[in-house]
């Protein structure tokens, strides 16, 4: 299952990026893309959380690794 698979199924009834009556937030699991036409912008995973987290792709990627290095240590710590 694709991350755009699992966002689309944790997504049903809510509205992840503003406040509106009517869903418009569309994922295409077969391109791994998503489009919401609330806001007139979409793309894949990456473009999604820097515009759900508001940050830079650079800030994201950081915090990717940070997250990535911190399971990784875990998974260590626990063999």
């Amino acid at each position: 299952m694709s991350h755009l698979q699992k966002l689309k199924i944790s997504t049903i009834g809510t509205y992840l990026l503003y406040v509106k009556k009517r869903p418009s937030f569309k994922v295409n699991s077969k391109l791994n893309y998503w489009y919401d036409h609330g806001i007139g912008k979409g793309g894949n995973v990456i473009d999604f959380a820097i515009l759900y987290h508001n940050c830079t792709v650079g800030e994201f990627l950081q915090e990717l690794k940070t997250l990535f290095l911190f399971t990784r240590l875990l998974r260590h710590q626990q063999k």
